[in-house]
């Protein structure tokens, strides 16, 4: 499971915005990961 949290935002939109493009960032990082655990390029591009 990845958490991803924005820290400190005053504004409740904003955080909300922060939070959705890490949650997506962190979906695709996980896809990239599960589907393609054999290949040892992944965790060079994948930091």
């Amino acid at each position: 499971m990845c958490m991803i949290t924005s820290g400190k935002a005053t504004v409740d939109e904003i955080d909300t915005l922060i939070n959705g493009w890490g949650n997506r960032l962190c979906g695709q990082i996980e896809l990239l990961e599960s589907t393609s655990l054999n290949s040892s390029a992944d965790k060079s591009i994948v930091k």
